[in-house]
């Protein structure tokens, strides 16, 4: 969330334009809870036509009026967030790009993957439709302030199962992210092996590690599945709390009114309104809980981005090559291994264009390893 509030002091013009374009969508979404009542009260109990057709084209009006506005929000949305992501898929690549060998040589290739794949999980959370899930939240105490002006009562028991909603959707995101660390880096794991799998073919062949690896490849199976249902476990529980909240919440409002509708307190028509009004008060709060895995996710791959931003660089100063013709030129080489006293070859001089084919052919133990090395190396 950080991220989030981050973002958008960045662009304060876009941030209120997306603010009021929510107040203006929640505010029409009210239309359609004022229209059930109205129906109710006014032309069932009456009967004139003209009632129900100028309801019917009020209500049609605010929908897409409200339809319009959450276009536009996405719009703005969309907007806040194009510089951060392609900010932070840049800087990642170019850190890639610019890190001391030795220190990058000391991240596993599975991590490497994973650094790359850090900005894709950052640019999902914080896409438009999630920025608008949020800028809901708070529009929810509009229905609740509405409902009070119905029935204080209801409004209290909405109220209260909006605060117990939110006060778990928060907790379990802080628990989704101690989940979302773990499995990270045991995905990194994963890659690593996969990497040692498909990039390093004839050294798994040559010493026969196919059996080892597949060992390590079950015990890391049996520990990334059992983080994975895990945190399915957890955002399910979530998802089953909201659905179950949502349902004791309509039975205590049609309850409690019902009781209301006797005493002479309350009609039908605000009775099912207030129904409307509490699931359309919890609609946001809901769909902010389920985000929490989305968010913890996005929270530990800023993280990595971060240590990963940490390695030492290569300095940028110095002379440089502009223009690179592809050419390779050695003349007098000679190559001694370590400890040696005799060289494997010497007096070795050649020039290679660039798009030619050099093919190294040779008797065994000749130096086409060592030679194959140098040239790799240039």
């Amino acid at each position: 969330m950080n991220e989030l509030f981050r973002r958008l002091k960045l662009k304060p013009g876009l941030s209120i334009e997306i603010g009021l374009a929510s107040l203006f969508a929640n505010i029409l979404a009210l239309a359609t809870t004022l229209f059930v009542i109205q129906v109710l009260n006014r032309y069932v109990a009456h009967g004139i036509d003209a009632t129900l057709t100028t309801l019917f084209t009020g209500v049609i009006l605010a929908i897409i009026l409200e339809y319009a506005f959450r276009r536009l929000r996405m719009r703005l949305a969309r907007a806040v967030s194009a510089g951060p992501d392609q900010a932070i898929g840049s800087a990642g690549y170019n850190v890639l790009l610019k890190v001391k060998a030795g220190a990058l040589e000391r991240i596993p290739q599975g991590q490497r993957q994973q650094i790359m794949s850090a900005s894709s999980s950052i640019e999902k959370a914080f896409g438009s439709g999630n920025i608008g899930a949020v800028f809901d939240v708070p529009f929810a105490l509009l229905f609740v302030g509405v409902l009070f002006f119905i029935s204080p009562l209801l409004s209290g028991i909405v109220g209260f199962f909006a605060i117990a909603v939110f006060i778990y959707g928060t907790l379990s995101a802080a628990r989704l992210q101690k989940d979302t660390r773990q499995l990270l880096s045991a995905s990194g794991n994963s890659n690593a092996l996969i990497r040692s799998a498909t990039g390093e073919i004839d050294t798994v062949r040559a010493f026969n590690a196919s059996s080892f690896l597949g060992k390590l490849w079950q015990q890391q199976l049996e520990n990334v599945q059992g983080l994975r249902r895990a945190m399915e476990t957890r955002q399910g529980g979530t998802q089953i709390i909201v659905q179950t909240a949502t349902a004791l919440m309509s039975v205590l409002i049609v309850t409690f009114g019902a009781t209301m509708v006797v005493a002479g307190d309350l009609n039908v028509g605000a009775m099912i309104g207030a129904n409307i009004l509490g699931a359309r008060a919890l609609m946001p709060i809901s769909r902010f809980a389920q985000l929490g895995a989305t968010f913890a996710e996005a929270s530990e791959s800023l993280s990595i981005l971060r240590e990963f931003a940490k390695l030492p660089l290569e300095s940028d100063s110095g002379s440089f090559k502009t223009k690179y013709m592809g050419g390779l030129e050695f003349k007098d080489v000679a190559f001694v291994f370590p400890g040696g006293t005799t060289p494997l070859f010497e007096s070795l001089s050649l020039s290679i264009k660039p798009g030619t084919i050099l093919v190294i052919s040779g008797s065994n133990s000749s130096g086409k390893p060592p030679c194959r090395v140098l040239l790799r190396a240039s």
